[in-house]
């Protein structure tokens, strides 16, 4: 088996070695990393360009899930996973994967566990775990764990079949299309398997999207963009009559 990892990333020059070393750690030379920079101006793409391990994509003014969409298209593996330029991947987490991963022809989904940890990279301190955003992290994906828990969109390992399967990214959600496509993955019946590893670590510092996100939950553009896509798949008719009620519900 061998693996893409996509890695969007702006601005990120002192922290993108983090997650680019996490995932080069694991590799037995079946892992391909794809860097997609939206336009960063303060040396990132020097960074990448510098390492043999990793292929930058330029896609300037590309917004996160366009640079994700842009790095799915140009994956040369039949399993994909994606990083937040601010993350890493856990230890083991690819051995764990190709340990799990089955003969069978099904699109499949493959969800580890997640863990999230602080950090200022000013203080020197290191990472310091938070077990509140831990104990928030859906092990099953349901209409229901998707629609009120975090997606945790990085704890999964995608066959690239489901891509082709459900289609991309809706790039009309710039908060939302994480969890708005793995709701499409449930409401297709993709076949999400559970491993017990842990595949991915959250670094949450004052920076990072994550933070500023959790921040901005009652933003009116949070609000509305949930709104419309509770609306959307509502009005599609597509999904059975108990994630049709999680739907009204979170509506």
């Amino acid at each position: 088996m061998t693996f893409s990892v996509i890695i969007p990333v702006l601005n990120r020059a002192t922290m993108i070695g983090t997650a680019l070393d996490s995932v080069r750690a694991q590799s037995t030379g079946d892992v391909e990393i794809l860097v997609v920079d939206g336009g960063s101006s303060d040396g990132t793409q020097d960074v990448v360009a510098s390492r043999s391990d990793a292929r930058l994509i330029a896609a300037p003014g590309s917004t996160l899930y366009a640079a994700l969409n842009i790095g799915v298209a140009a994956a040369r593996a039949p399993v994909i996973q994606q990083h937040k330029s601010d993350g890493r991947g856990a230890s083991g987490a690819m051995s764990a994967v190709r340990r799990a991963q089955g003969a069978g022809q099904r699109a499949w989904v493959l969800r580890g566990r997640a863990a999230y940890v602080r950090f200022d990279p000013d203080d020197g301190a290191g990472e310091i775990a938070d077990p509140r955003a831990s104990s928030r992290f859906p092990r099953r994906l349901t209409a229901a764990s998707v629609l009120f828990r975090p997606p945790a969109i990085n704890a999964n390992i995608v066959h690239a079949d489901v891509y082709r399967r459900i289609g991309p990214y809706d790039e009309r959600y710039r908060i939302a299309a994480d969890r708005e496509w793995l709701l499409r993955a449930v409401i297709a019946n993709v076949e999400i398997r559970l491993i017990e590893e842990l595949v991915y670590v959250y670094r949450g510092h004052p920076g990072s999207l994550t933070m500023r996100e959790q921040a901005a939950k009652g933003a009116e553009d949070w609000v509305f963009e949930h709104l419309e896509m509770a609306e959307t798949h509502l009005a599609a008719g597509e999904a059975l009559p108990s994630a049709r009620r999680r739907l009204a519900a979170f509506h």
